[in-house]
Order: structure tokens, then sequence, then C-alpha cells
């Protein structure tokens, strides 16, 4: 993906906590999506992404400006967020159950172009954890099979 090009983002709410407990990089990106002239988050026509949001993050006031920013800005884009029986069983195979990370990874499949889910958490096989090691076949099937582009914030940061 060029530099600098607009993209929906299937956004982890592990990149916002992170960057509420001061991660720099975390903290960047979520910058990074606010300042870019047309970047957007993605959220399910449910609210499901942004409840997670709001529980994990509410009393962190980095969040809280930056989404109210995101919301005035018309930076979130609303999109179903339902997996295809067929892709639904694979996760379930690879023990990828997480309701929220399969709606990260629906939102990302809905988008046709972008398909670019933004994470650090180790069931999505990123990060350097004994844990994330165990789901290289989560990372696999994303990357590989359902053509998405997975990135953690060190590797967001060289395309936004």
């Amino acid at each position: 993906m060029p530099r600098g090009l607009s993209v929906k983002i299937s956004l982890d709410t592990n990149i916002i906590c992170k960057a509420c407990n001061y991660n720099l990089d975390c903290m960047h990106v979520m910058l990074k999506i606010q300042s870019g002239s047309s970047h957007k988050i993605l959220h399910d026509n449910e609210n499901k992404v942004r409840g997670e949001y709001w529980k994990n993050a509410r009393e962190c006031e980095f969040f809280e400006k930056w989404y109210k920013e995101m919301e005035t800005g018309y930076k979130i884009f609303y999109s179903p967020a339902t997996l295809n029986k067929k892709i639904a069983n694979v996760l379930d195979e690879i023990n990828f159950t997480g309701e929220v990370d399969r709606i990260i990874v629906a939102l990302a499949l809905e988008t046709r172009n972008d398909r670019y889910v933004l994470t650090e958490d180790s069931d999505f096989g990123k990060g350097d954890t004994e844990k994330a090691k165990q789901h290289t076949d989560v990372l696999h099937y994303l990357t590989n099979q359902l053509q998405l582009t997975v990135h953690d914030a060190e590797e967001a940061l060289s395309i936004l």
C-alpha cells in the first residue's frame, strides 16, 4: 500500500488501550488516522466495536478527545460485519473465536479494497509473545487466504 493512501481501518481495541498507556507508536498511529484527510475507522452497525472501545478506554482522556474528534470529523465509517459461513468455520477451526476480533475481520472484509486490520493482539498472531507464536496460523489465514493486510502500530506508521 503506498504511503499516505487513504484507507478504511479496522482498528483493534488493543491499539487504543496501548495508546492510553502511553505507547508512543500507538498514540502516533491514532493521531495519523485522525489527521489523515481521508482515513476512517470502521464500526459495525450494531456498535459492538464502539462499545468495546468505550468499555476499555472510557477513563482515558486521550481516547475521549480523539474519539470525539473522529466523530465530529466524520472519520467513522459504519458497515455490516457478517462473516460468511465458510470463513466463520475456518476461524472456529483455528480457534479464532473472540466476538469483537471476528467483527474486526468482518469489517476489513466488507471494505473490499482496503482490507486493513491494525492490531497488536496476539490472537491475530501479532507481537513477540509465545501466544502470538501459537497463533501464526491465524495470521497466515488472514493474510494469505483472506488477503487482509494485518499490521501492528510500527508497521502502520510506515504507510499512514
